[in-house]
């Protein structure tokens, strides 16, 4: 019984080793950055882990928003959320490109394998709120770009602050307006695994309390509502956002990872999604039921939808498979790379920053 859970354990954690930060812009930005000694003209490249780490503790935070290179208020902000095990580093380029076409880019830091996703994303939703009444009118247009299990904080960041008992919280959002008084909201989720990864084999299921003692002893909180069958997952998409948009970009991998993306994805879990396309069959296994409420989630998902029916009117024979992962290339293009790779694309960056170059929601 030790030696399956510690193999559950070892397993989960090499799966599931990128990071997350917390986030909040403090009234005084430039002089409590100065206070802790460090230029308020920070700059993504310059914030590791560790550096994270140094500026969530100084602030005891769980969660910071901070400007990269500088306060510009006057710019429409973007928000940047790294993933499990990483860091602000991580986005640099992705960072210096938005900055470059004149977009506020901020920050968010937070502590991705100390707390789960859901605490993280409620971090976030406090440190929004704030950001929005300490800097910005009402109303103003909000864009996230999420890597990895950062797109799944983000969501529900936006989940906490459209409905606080999503996941059975104790309201203290309640008094709070939808995406935190920002006005349309664009979520663009960089390879997020929505999915979540394999159950926990049913031998552990009793020992389910241990083990997340036991993850969160070891650092590894982050991932432990990445489980497909967890009740943040489970939840993760029953709010309706309102002015909320989302697209997710998968990667075509050059190589396997941790993350799957849907058209490279079992036959017969493409034909269940088919379905769920088609139909509004939901799919029975868990982590294939967050696969498709993930993609109708989507803001292009009406589109695909609509192209895959067109494919099969004009052809009945079609392979359900083959035909899903056509349309769903067509719809949804999938740069080439890796999980981490993609970020410093200058062909997918470049497309990214051009597909948020008008502040609001997407048509």
């Amino acid at each position: 019984m030790l030696r399956t859970l510690l193999t559950f354990a070892c397993m989960t954690a090499a799966q599931w080793l990128p990071a997350q930060p917390r986030s909040e812009l403090e009234p005084g930005s430039r002089a409590a950055l100065q206070r802790l000694g460090h230029t308020p003209l920070l700059i993504a490249s310059a914030v590791d882990q560790a550096t994270e780490s140094r500026l969530l503790d100084a602030q005891d935070r769980d969660v910071l928003i901070v400007p990269h290179r500088g306060i510009h208020a006057e710019r429409p902000p973007v928000l940047l959320v790294h993933g499990l095990n990483g860091a602000p580093r991580d986005l640099a380029g992705m960072a210096d490109r938005l900055d470059a076409a004149g977009r506020q880019v901020l920050l968010v830091l937070y502590r991705d394998r100390e707390r789960t996703t859901s605490e993280s994303g409620a971090a976030l939703a406090d440190a929004m709120v704030r950001l929005r009444e300490e800097h910005y009118p009402e109303g103003t247009p909000l864009d996230i770009v999420a890597h990895s299990m950062g797109g799944i904080v983000a969501r529900a960041a936006l989940n906490t602050l459209q409905d606080p008992a999503w996941r059975g919280g104790d309201g203290r959002h309640r008094s709070r307006a939808p995406r935190a008084g920002f006005g349309p909201v664009r979520l663009r989720a960089i390879d997020t695994p929505w999915d979540g990864f394999s159950r926990e084999p049913r031998v552990v299921v009793p020992l389910l309390p241990l083990m997340s003692v036991l993850f969160r002893s070891l650092g590894w909180a982050g991932a432990w509502e990445m489980r497909a069958n967890s009740k943040t997952l489970q939840r993760l998409f029953d709010p309706t956002l309102e002015q909320v948009d989302i697209r997710s970009f998968s990667v075509k991998k050059l190589r396997p990872g941790a993350t799957r993306s849907l058209p490279e994805i079992e036959v017969c879990e493409r034909r269940a999604l088919v379905r769920f396309v088609l139909e509004g069959t939901l799919p029975e296994t868990p982590r294939l039921r967050n696969a498709a409420r993930s993609l109708a989630q989507d803001s292009r998902f009406g589109q695909f939808q609509g192209q895959l029916r067109e494919a099969f009117d004009s052809c009945f024979r079609c392979d359900r498979a083959e035909q899903f992962s056509r349309s769903y290339d067509e719809v949804m293009p999938r740069p080439r790379g890796t999980h981490t790779s993609i970020l410093v694309d200058s062909r997918f960056v470049d497309a990214l920053v051009a597909d948020l170059a008008v502040p609001g929601a997407s048509d």
